[in-house]
């Protein structure tokens, strides 16, 4: 697609306050589309359908035959009249893709639907360590070009509360030979090659674990289990100790923010109001 289709696309269906990718920022995931050519593609947060539904005509147009996009919602945040994804048939109404909606489910449970991708976009859950837990279980899933494309490299600029950090520090630990981010929207969107051992992702991941987490909700038992059985039986004890030690430092509900008070105005006194007596 050209830019102008794209921006007309936006001008038809985008609305403020959605989180959608931008024009240039869906113009750069065309283009690591075009490069490797992906045959199966999943996408990590659905939300409105957006970038869904400019993702299956980017595919259509290079060789791809299958799209699956995941959502723990069944409905939009953003318009809870609509469902998850629904803009996807609207902006691609039919074609050689086909589309797979798996709803309430999220990347944990990416591995136990069997399927197999050639790249991913993420953009779910921004707070730290989520976006790190997303790439390790896509790992598993992915071949081909094995790249994943991360949306919000610089949401935690724009926050109060710096919370959705989770792809800048995903971003910073990997090597700049397996890194590289855009200039679409000064630099919020980015992707990664995971084509390495995987001793050398567990190392990335140890990293990365050890950063404070950001979450607005702990991760729960079931998810816990989860998460350490993956780590436990593909990335080895060294990383699954760091992520249980993590987890007992950070995995809690962080306090509601509020803003600072304004400092109140020192009171004047009243020297030499009574002089004379």
């Amino acid at each position: 697609m050209d830019v102008e289709t794209v921006k007309t696309i936006f001008e038809t269906h985008w609305r403020k306050g959605w989180g959608s990718v931008s024009v240039q920022e869906a113009m750069f995931i065309q283009e690591v589309i075009a490069a490797d050519r992906p045959k199966a593609f999943v996408e990590i947060g659905a939300a409105s359908g957006i970038s869904g539904g400019l993702i299956c005509r980017m595919l259509a147009e290079n060789g791809g035959e299958n799209f699956t996009t995941y959502d723990l919602s069944h409905k939009f945040f953003g318009d809870l009249s609509k469902p998850a994804g629904y803009l996807i048939d609207e902006i691609y109404p039919g074609g050689p893709i086909t589309v797979e909606r798996r709803f309430g489910f999220t990347a944990l449970d990416i591995i136990d639907h069997g399927a197999s991708y050639e790249m991913a976009f993420v953009d779910g859950n921004h707070k730290h360590p989520w976006p790190l837990i997303d790439t390790l279980f896509l790992s598993e899933v992915l071949g081909g070009s094995r790249k994943i494309i991360h949306h919000d490299l610089r949401l935690y600029r724009l926050q109060p509360r710096p919370i959705g950090i989770g792809p800048k520090y995903l971003f910073d630990q990997f090597p700049e030979a397996r890194r590289r981010a855009s200039t679409a929207n000064r630099g919020n969107i980015f992707h990664i090659d995971l084509t390495m051992k995987t001793a050398a992702l567990a190392e990335i991941a140890e990293a990365a674990i050890h950063l404070p987490w950001t979450l607005s909700e702990p991760l729960d038992a079931e998810q816990m289990e989860r998460i350490r059985a993956l780590i436990e039986r593909v990335y080895g004890a060294q990383l699954l100790a760091a992520f249980d030690k993590a987890a007992e430092r950070y995995n809690f509900t962080a306090p509601a923010y509020r803003p600072a008070r304004a400092a109140a105005a020192p009171r004047k006194r009243a020297f030499g109001l009574f002089r004379g007596r």
